[in-house]
């Protein structure tokens, strides 16, 4: 599932911000709700990737809707379904290693080093 923001022409996986005192699997939950207007559970822990450049650490989790239909909200103006080859070409190529991290070994931990700028910084630059 993927949400398109409503700021910029981008599509990502639903999360975001840790808030001040929050833990990281409470933070996914409040995020998804916020932003795809569904309660999920989070069934593990499916990877840890940092970004020294952007000093960035994200926790990345498999999750399943429990409760709501997906739906636009504040931060979204579109929620789709897309499998991996044909994630639309304004993704995050980040969220896309995630993604692909998983599908391709659903049962491990993923721990990895990414490096590059933002994508919102590739858009500017017309390179996504």
């Amino acid at each position: 599932m993927l949400c398109h923001r409503s700021d910029v022409d981008l599509w990502n996986l639903p999360g975001g911000k840790v808030e001040k005192g929050e833990e990281p699997r409470r933070a996914v939950v409040r995020e998804v709700k916020e932003e795809a207007r569904v309660k999920v559970q989070v069934k593990r822990l499916a990877g840890v990737y940092i970004n020294f450049a952007r000093a960035v650490l994200r926790f990345v989790y498999l999750c399943e809707i429990v409760k709501g239909k997906p739906g636009a909200s504040d931060e979204t103006d579109q929620i789709a379904y897309f499998t991996l080859k044909k994630f639309p070409r304004y993704t995050y190529p980040d969220h896309q290693q995630w993604v692909g991290d998983v599908l391709e070994n659903p049962t491990r931990f993923h721990f990895k080093i990414q490096s590059g700028p933002s994508a919102k910084k590739l858009l500017k630059q017309g390179k996504l």
